[in-house]
């Protein structure tokens, strides 16, 4: 009768042949993954960008538009430190200011 455990099977080491080819892969696969965290660092950094360029573009919009003693911009670097938080949090910020 065969042996149906579904236990994984362990390779010990001294059954690894190490040669050039094995090396090489490595090697490869080092070189893939590095690349892959860079693009991926780059398409953060872009997007947090974006993000930034629209904040600033929409709080000098409110703040042309805002007359003089309207208070309509008070301090956003106040609300944005209230809506970071929340973010971290877990929340959306709304209702904290």
């Amino acid at each position: 009768m065969a042996k149906t455990d579904n236990k994984p099977a362990f390779v010990k080491r001294d059954t690894i042949i190490v040669g050039k080819e094995y090396a090489q892969l490595l090697s490869t696969l080092k070189d893939r993954f590095r690349r892959s965290q860079i693009k991926a660092a780059v398409k953060v950094n872009t997007s947090m960008l974006e993000y930034y360029w629209c904040m600033g573009r929409d709080i000098s919009r409110l703040h042309e538009a805002a007359k003089w003693g309207s208070a309509s911009f008070h301090s956003p670097d106040t609300a944005m430190a209230y809506f970071h938080e929340a973010a971290a949090l877990g929340h959306d910020g709304a209702g904290l200011l």
